[in-house]
């Protein structure tokens, strides 16, 4: 027994070290099968390291973390036409850590044409430069208050002189010279649009911030379809009074015509046209923020994907004029919360075409003037679609729909279009109201309009005569759909009453 037992235990001894030398067979040596930051994956000859995700920690680290990724960004091992997400969650993550250029700083030679998602670890990175993000690249972190992007006391603007934290591709044709640009343009056809650009879960903080210039959270100006902003918080809180504020979210595009609000580089084409949707943002303001604070702008022929999800607030004592300006066609911005600002939601301030836009479930705090206001400003011919049928002498606000609008104080929808004014205390929640288009060319004030609210004209329905009662707004109509009504079918308001018109 004892010898049977002897020799199977030199056998299973035999076994066990024919599979340790057969090892190096199977499975290559880490120097072979990859180089720093790659991750080992098994391909067709075994073995070997992948592009495609780059642990940024393993890396040979720069003098700070953009540096690295810099480094990486820059060098053969993201070589490759598919891209890669880079892994920068394990780049001291929960402390605070500086940056001192842009990632992207150096854009490979004929664009940049490669997929490139960064994933930004915990805690805070103060950038000292705007990061402009190229075509088809993301910045991800882990959360809005677990990654910040902070802007330091003297942050300056990039090439393109767009004083943003975080800019969305670039518009800036000087980067042209040469052999590349920003979205893969050329030097004589200029900058093309980028695409698939985004921006999500982080906080981007303005609070150390003490430049004379308004500072931007992030800027769209040149990046289109598969463009996003998710999850992102704006903070604006000066540790001194800065005059300008913060302005969280800007997107913009030329509009025909338009002189009067060019693109930030003189000559070129901005265009943010499809980009979106900009999503679950907050925006707040503490008491020291400057006085042009501002939430977020829409302006010029955009037609993006809209707001879909805000809340946008300001503790100033003096109020700022307005949390977020819409000056731009065919947007819809929904679920937005709104205090602290003289306007809430400012509609057609510039004098540009402002047409065919939604504002759906808006919501106003305590401090408010004017929830929503649509502002009477002619634009004198600028742009290529104002309002019907009188180019020129009409205002440029027009065929506007507000799906409940609630307010707490104030005022919950100013027209000076049409100068209508639905207070909070007459109507602190709106239903619907809708501006549509002037009805003729020679006499002014004559607008297509309908709102749920009585205060102003309306068309209601019922199945009883309402004759003889009262009504509160002279001009509105009232449908009696009883079969069997003697006393008229057709009622019309005259003064306060209801009158039989058929």
């Amino acid at each position: 027994m004892r010898i049977a037992m002897k020799i199977g235990s030199q056998h299973a001894l035999y076994a066990a070290v024919a599979i340790v030398l057969a090892l190096p067979a199977v499975f290559p040596s880490h120097s072979d099968a990859q180089t720093a930051g790659n991750k080992a994956v098994y391909g067709p000859s075994g073995v070997t390291f992948s592009t495609a995700y780059i642990d940024a920690s393993a890396v040979a680290q720069g003098s700070n973390i953009c540096v690295t990724l810099s480094n990486i960004l820059s060098g053969t091992a993201f070589n490759n036409t598919n891209g890669a997400v880079i892994d920068a969650r394990g780049i001291h993550p929960g402390t605070t850590q500086p940056c001192t250029v842009d990632p992207w700083g150096t854009i490979p030679s004929g664009g940049w044409d490669t997929p490139a998602t960064i994933l930004l670890p915990s805690g805070t990175i103060t950038i000292s430069k705007t990061w402009i993000i190229p075509n088809f690249s993301k910045i991800i972190g882990e959360g809005p208050g677990v990654t910040t992007l902070a802007a330091v006391s003297n942050f300056v603007t990039e090439v393109d002189n767009v004083n943003a934290m975080v800019e969305m591709g670039s518009i800036y044709s000087a980067a042209c010279s040469g052999t590349y640009c920003f979205c893969g343009g050329t030097a004589s056809t200029k900058p093309a649009d980028c695409v698939g650009v985004g921006v999500r879960d982080l906080t981007l903080d303005a609070s150390s911030y003490t430049g004379s210039s308004k500072i931007i959270g992030v800027e769209n100006q040149a990046s289109q379809e598969l463009s996003i902003v998710d999850h992102v918080t704006f903070n604006d809180a000066p540790i001194s009074t800065q005059s300008n504020g913060m302005l969280g979210l800007d997107v913009f595009a030329n509009q025909s015509g338009n002189t009067s609000f060019p693109c930030a580089i003189s000559g070129d084409t901005c265009s943010s046209n499809n980009s979106g949707p900009y999503s679950n943002l907050i925006f707040t303001a503490g008491s020291h923020a400057g006085a042009g604070t501002q939430c977020a702008a829409i302006t010029g022929e955009a037609g993006i994907r809209g707001i879909h999800g805000m809340s946008c607030s300001s503790a100033l004592s003096t109020l700022p004029a307005a949390g977020i300006t819409l000056d731009a066609t065919s947007t819809t911005i929904e679920d937005v919360y709104i205090n602290g600002f003289t306007d809430g939601i400012q509609v057609g301030e510039k004098g540009l075409a402002t047409q065919a836009d939604v504002l759906i479930n808006i919501t106003g705090g305590s401090t408010m003037t004017h929830l929503i206001h649509i502002e009477s400003v002619d634009s004198a011919g600028i742009g290529s679609s104002n309002c019907p049928p009188s180019a020129g002498s009409t205002e440029d606000v027009c065929d506007l729909s507000i799906l409940q609008a609630t307010s707490a104080t104030g005022t919950t929808i100013q027209d000076d279009i049409t100068s209508a004014t639905l207070a909070h205390s007459t109507d602190a929640t709106v239903g619907m109201y809708v501006l549509g288009e002037e009805l003729g060319s020679s006499a002014s004030g004559q607008y297509s309009r309908f709102s749920t609210s009585p205060t102003y004209p309306s068309w209601s329905v019922g199945n009883t005569s309402p004759a003889g009662d009262s009504c509160t707004s002279s001009g509105s109509l009232y449908s009696n759909t009883s079969a069997t009504s003697t006393t008229g079918t057709l009622f019309a308001c005259v003064s306060t009453t209801w009158m039989a018109v058929k």
